[in-house]
């Protein structure tokens, strides 16, 4: 079993098991394709309730889908109740049971801040937000309330975050809390920070790949601008022992690099995972042209 476990990023050959190193050979670059540029720069989802090939896209200011690698409806991600509280980013986004998930930030804070993030739902087909709730923090925690991505556990039971850099934890939330309300008023706090074996930093996405592991994109370039494994000693799911749970990291393989036409450096951004397909979103040095590298896991 170890054996059969050791060739897939999914780490899903069973509960309490953290020592599985999936290694790089697990992922094979096959494409390279432009999507649309702007709309298309934080992050992307699969959307395989409304297609095989439509997904959903963000930029900092737009949530949108399209077929392939195409944004062509597009609507405002604030709220009005959220926006008036200086939400401003919306980050790497994930997909589930006909919803978009995304984590809203407020840039205006400053560094070192208490947490103040919001976690958002919207409708797949309109775009029309569901539900959304704010995290207020605690002067007690550090930071200064990330949210530059979100992944939507298997089963649905929980919403994945955490602090862009340095991220040391990965932070649960209930996703039932995350659609609860929709009027503005609803918070929500954290129900578990479980703890990383390595710290990483610049952190863009991550999505679940099986229910015991986050696949993340990096745009830290001093170490290569990776993509990681979070693989956790336990199912993430409504059953999980929260009190227990732990996160091993993993690096997999540096993600792909477009041609250097500016003279600046590429940032990588969102990451998604729909099954034996994986895409991480790199923006190229000019910022204005959006890559999407497809990898194939080898069988």
């Amino acid at each position: 079993m170890a054996a059969l476990c050791a060739l897939s990023v999914s780490a899903a050959c069973g509960s309490g098991s953290s020592s599985v190193a999936p290694p790089v050979e697990s992922w094979s670059l096959v494409s390279d394709t432009l999507a649309t540029p702007g709309l298309a720069s934080q992050g992307l989802a699969g959307l395989p309730g409304l297609g095989a090939d439509e997904f959903a896209y963000s930029s900092e200011l737009t949530i949108g889908r399209g077929p392939g690698n195409k944004v062509d409806t597009v609507a405002f991600p604030f709220p009005k109740a959220l926006a008036s509280q200086h939400f401003d980013h919306l980050g790497d986004i994930d997909a589930w049971n006909g919803a978009i998930y995304g984590g809203l930030e407020d840039n205006s804070e400053p560094h070192g801040a208490i947490y103040h993030r919001a976690l958002i739902a919207y409708d797949a087909t309109t775009l029309a937000p569901l539900g959304f709730a704010v995290d207020p923090g605690s002067p007690d925690a550090p930071g200064d309330g990330d949210a530059p991505w979100v992944a939507v556990s298997p089963d649905g039971a929980w919403v994945a975050t955490a602090e862009w850099d340095p991220q040391r934890a990965v932070l649960l939330f209930h996703r039932d809390e995350v659609v609860a309300d929709a009027s503005g008023n609803a918070q929500i706090e954290a129900a578990a920070r479980v703890p990383l074996d390595s710290t990483l930093a610049r952190v863009q996405g991550c999505d679940f790949d099986g229910p015991t592991t986050l696949v993340c994109s990096s745009d830290d370039a001093t170490t290569g601008r990776l993509v990681y494994a979070i693989v956790f000693s336990d199912a993430v799911d409504g059953h999980v022992d929260l009190t227990h749970l732990t996160a091993h990291v993993e690096p997999l393989f540096p993600t792909g690099k477009p041609a250097n036409l500016c003279g600046a450096d590429e940032e990588v951004e969102g990451i998604d995972v729909s099954g034996d397909e994986l895409r991480v979103m790199v923006i190229g040095t000019c910022k204005l042209d959006t890559h999407l590298y497809l990898y194939t896991r080898a069988p």
